[in-house]
């Protein structure tokens, strides 16, 4: 949620104390008593502070969560973090499964299959729902196969524009037929008929160690930086 300028200061107070009263806030100062007194009230009401009944404020279990998501030392702004997300490295002996993306960022372009991870899910899950949102399939045989983070910056102005972890499970069996759906077009493509470069990064990176290896075995943590990606 996003939280006013006064909120984000009460829940850093909260942050570095047990419990305060209403007095004891120091940045109860900087407001009128009834503008500060509105916005620590609707931090109660979002369950983010709890009120005791000796009157004194301290922070909920949901406070604390969004206290770790705000930068203390740069004016209470909230922190980007890297996105998490799954992807599926399908293949049946030679052929590999991809999806050419329908939808931006990327769209038109190949690359595994792939989805975020939800707050609270497994990986493993995610890897089950995506696989039969996007292809209609559902995994059978599969491990955890590589782990790449990936960012990218804008051509221009250099400025970070794109990061987020990938978790790559490589999946040898599923039921169902793969399909095409509103995200994805399904792409059967031979190992040895695949262009890099239509590929996207990470795609491209895994299945280049992938075939170089006659174990079929890849570096599991590796970090990639693109400035391809074209967002």
């Amino acid at each position: 949620m996003e939280l006013h300028i006064i909120q984000k200061r009460i829940i850093r107070e909260l942050g570095f104390s047990d419990q305060l009263k209403f007095g004891e806030f120091l940045c109860r100062k900087d407001f009128q008593p009834d503008v500060f007194n509105y916005h620590l009230q609707t931090c109660v009401k979002l369950g983010l502070v709890t009120k005791n009944p000796d009157k004194t404020y301290q922070l909920s279990a949901l406070g604390k969560s969004s206290f770790t998501n705000l930068d203390v030392t740069n004016n209470m702004q909230n922190i980007q973090q890297p996105k998490i997300v799954v992807q599926a490295f399908i293949h049946d002996g030679e052929q590999i499964l991809l999806a050419k993306r329908k939808k931006h960022p990327f769209k038109d372009k190949i690359g595994f299959m792939s989805g975020k991870v939800a707050w609270g899910e497994s990986c493993t899950d995610t890897l089950i729902r995506e696989c039969a949102e996007e292809f209609k399939i559902l995994p059978t045989t599969y491990k955890l196969l590589a782990i790449r983070r990936c960012v990218d910056y804008d051509k221009i102005t250099a400025k970070m524009i794109f990061d987020a972890i990938y978790y790559i499970f490589i999946i040898t069996e599923f039921k169902g037929q793969a399909t095409n759906t509103e995200e994805s077009e399904c792409i059967w493509l031979n190992f040895k008929s695949i262009a890099s470069d239509t590929l996207l990064p990470v795609t491209a990176a895994i299945i280049s160690e992938y075939l170089k290896d006659p174990t079929h075995s890849v570096k599991f943590y590796d970090e990639l930086e693109s400035h391809n990606l074209q967002l």
